[in-house]
């Protein structure tokens, strides 16, 4: 079969000598039997498809390089194979062997020194297919939290957004697909990310130089979710992957479905959708009122696919409805309703130079229109926002023995924000562009990279005017340059060690500037200042790791300094107008943030394995000597895993310390420790293959508080949870 699909390949191989013909078959290596829906990705061309019931799968135009292939199959360990292409039609042979760990990885004729490393430009960590369904939760916050360095920020179940090594908002930013989501996520505790995890196909965390690329402020980092939206090869047929989730605890549902179909050999659509529904959340102290929310989204794609590269383009909508609980000092008494729309429209373009040095170029335009309004209890309006952005990204890669890989682009965004309701903020023209570059080379046992940007920020108000207690309205324009140093040594095959350094850049935001008025659902009554400057973060990690066939371990420590960190810092004075409102002004005082954070996995017996992760992190103000307010306490959380080809059944648990080194008007938190388990099945049938996970949350239905939680003085965590979830790929 597979010389016969080798001669196919050869017959219809492309005329240009940029790109090669690309065609695979993965098998079985125990038994000798093709293996269906086993996903075979190159993510440096973000192209992936899964193969046929055959065990087959072509991708007609690939351009010329050395690449990673990914093949990832539920039942079977990871793959990893380097290709080399070079304008011949290719066939590429890979045997997947059944798998103890999850996420154990085997390296197929490697050519790289580090058998275990990342790839150029590769992510920290990926989140996919077994754990990202393990840890699917309502939002991504909840689907990361308990990743090395994640907590999770909440004000109820529907607006909480990750934080990671005690850094959120703007610190850490979160992408749809490389590009920013155009929300107002970062920017307040209430505002909800706009994106659904069910429609999720990975979740990517970058730091160091990688993380600079996408923007200069991201000390803490960078999440992509990907859900490829724009397809960018045509399959070999119609491709579906159908997702439904239940759970008890807030009695939600949740269904989503995103389909590839060709349409000859150079155009493939793209359609999805998602629809979630919760109710109010329960916990072990009872209902928490005014929890429940409604998300939809739907989008459609198409691109057309030739040997030169591809255009796609992608447009869509995402609505939620949802609520902030209220009922205690600073809250409305009955909480808050929140409206948010989103819709987006997104141009792609990935063209294969037919210069040798020239690796492929690659353009993206961006349109966001995103609108959110707030709500009092009397159905009156509290405060209104409006966000039109525009963005566009060029980035060309070069490839070349003398450099190794370079990546360099150009960045530019316009915001036009403006606000309503019960505030004073004014509207404002934010705009921005950036110039970056990274690159990465390797040199015996040496792993090298580097990344540098110039950016240039602006915000002009519709007004200049005097706000009392904001200072001067006007014009404010900012600048600066950033960069970030990784170095790896291979110490052996099983052991290397490493280090990260970064400088990074914040401009003020338009409401850290310029906010004045009540914000009913944060809780506060919130205070800009007019005259705040930049801030900038000098980060250094120390890192190793060690892996065998059968174990792997890495370990991090951090240091982060930052000069005039930026937040909300409590008066403990009450607003004239809102006596029920706490005044928030923004400040910026320097910070150090210090930790450690660390995984390991250990295959046990063939059948049986545990991995584990844990993070720490202590943070100081170091102008006041005081701690920096919401920083999460020590975590710990670990898993016992039993597993075989069909299912597999694991045992869980996350342990919090107690938190008690707190600021100045923040409660301390209790320690905890919760335990959960579960059970997934997975059959082919009907010409799919099904995957069904049934699990248990908070199995002891255990009282616990969230130290990043704002609505924690009335209300724990969420109780006992049974959840299930089906996904079929077709």
């Amino acid at each position: 079969m597979g010389t016969a699909f080798l001669l196919f390949a050869t017959a219809h191989a492309q005329e240009n000598p940029k790109v090669t013909y690309l065609s695979v078959y993965v098998y079985d290596a125990e038994e000798n039997i093709p293996v269906s829906y086993a996903t075979v990705a190159i993510p440096d061309l973000n192209k992936f498809q899964y193969t046929d019931t055959e065990g087959m799968l072509v991708y007609r135009s690939v351009p010329n390089g050395t690449y990673q292939l990914q093949i990832t199959r539920i039942g079977y360990k990871n793959s990893v194979k380097a290709i080399r292409l070079t304008g011949d039609s290719l066939f590429v042979e890979i045997p997947l062997q059944p798998r103890p760990i999850a996420s154990e990885t085997i390296v197929i004729e490697e050519n790289r020194k580090r058998e275990y490393g990342h790839e150029v430009g590769d992510a920290d960590f990926n989140i996919s297919g077994e754990k990202l369904r393990q840890n699917l939760g309502t939002t991504i916050a909840a689907t990361v939290d308990g990743e090395p360095g994640m907590a999770q920020r909440s004000m109820g179940p529907a607006p909480a957004r990750p934080v990671l090594r005690g850094l959120g908002g703007d610190r850490l930013m979160i992408l749809e697909d490389g590009g920013r989501t155009g929300d107002l996520s970062a920017t307040s505790n209430d505002h909800a990310v706009v994106l659904d995890p069910i429609g999720a196909q990975n979740i990517q965390v970058y730091r160091g130089p990688e993380a600079l690329q996408f923007g200069s402020n991201t000390l803490a980092g960078v999440i992509n979710v990907e859900n490829n939206n724009i397809p960018a090869s045509v399959p070999n047929s119609v491709q579906m992957m159908f997702s439904g989730q239940a759970e008890s605890v807030n009695r939600g549902l949740a269904t989503g479905l995103h389909s590839v179909i060709p349409v000859g050999e150079s155009v493939a659509f793209d359609v999805s959708g998602s629809y979630r529904a919760a109710q109010n959340m329960y916990t072990p102290d009872g209902e928490l009122d005014n929890t429940g929310l409604t998300t939809s989204k739907v989008s459609a794609g198409a691109s057309y696919i030739k040997d030169w590269g591809f255009i796609g383009a992608t447009g869509g909508f995402y609505l939620s409805d949802y609520g902030i609980p209220g009922g205690f000092i600073g809250a409305h008494p009955n909480g808050v309703d929140i409206e948010l729309q989103r819709y987006q429209t997104e141009i792609r373009t990935q063209y294969y130079a037919p210069v040798d040095w020239i690796h492929h170029i690659n353009l993206d335009y961006k349109l966001v229109r995103y609108f959110h309004q707030e709500y009092e209890s009397n159905g009156s309006l509290g405060m209104e926002f409006g966000v039109i952005t525009n963005s566009l990204k060029l980035n060309t890669h070069f490839e070349g023995k003398p450099w190794g890989t370079t990546s360099v682009g150009l960045w530019a965004q316009n915001r036009n924000y403006a606000t309503g309701g019960l505030t004073f903020t004014p509207n404002a023209i934010e705009q921005e562009w950036a110039l970056f570059a990274y690159n990465e080379k390797e040199l015996e046992n040496w792993i090298i990279k580097a990344a540098a940007r110039v950016d240039f920020k602006s915000i002009s108000p519709d007004e200049n005017r005097f706000l009392e207690n904001v200072g001067q309205v006007r014009d404010r324009s900012f600048e600066d340059v950033t960069a970030s140093l990784g170095i790896t040594y291979d110490i052996n095959k099983n052991w290397d060690i490493g280090t990260r350094m970064i400088r990074t850049f914040k401009a003020p935001g338009i409401e850290e500037l310029f906010s004045k008025g009540p914000h009913l659902a944060a809780y506060s009554f919130e205070i800009g200042n007019a005259d705040l400057d930049q801030e900038n973060g000098l980060g250094f990690d120390l890192l190793t790791s060690y892996h065998t066939n059968n174990f792997h371990a890495e370990i991090t420590g951090y240091w982060n300094s930052i000069t005039n960190y930026i937040f909300p810092e409590n008066t403990n004075e009450r607003a004239i107008t809102r006596n029920d409102l706490y005044l928030y002004q923004f400040v910026g005082q320097d910070a150090e943030f210090k930790g450690v954070e660390g995984h390991i996995e250990l295959s046990l017996t063939d059948s049986w394995s545990t991995n584990g992760t844990f993070s720490y992190v202590h943070a100081t103000l170091t102008s006041k000597d005081e701690p920096v307010p919401f920083i999460p306490p020590v975590s710990l959380k670990w898993e016992l895993k039993y597993s075989q080809r069909d299912y597999s059944a694991f045992l869980n648990t996350h342990i919090a310390g107690e938190q008690d080194r707190t600021g100045e008007f923040e409660e301390p938190t209790d320690g905890y420790a919760i335990l959960g388990a579960g059970i997934e099945y997975r059959k082919e049938l009907g010409g799919g293959l099904h995957i069904f996970t049934l699990q248990a949350e908070n199995l002891l239905n255990t009282t616990y508080r969230n130290h990043l939680s704002r609505v924690k003085s009335i209300m724990p965590e969420p109780g006992f949870n049974l959840q299930f979830l089906v996904k079929s790929y077709f």
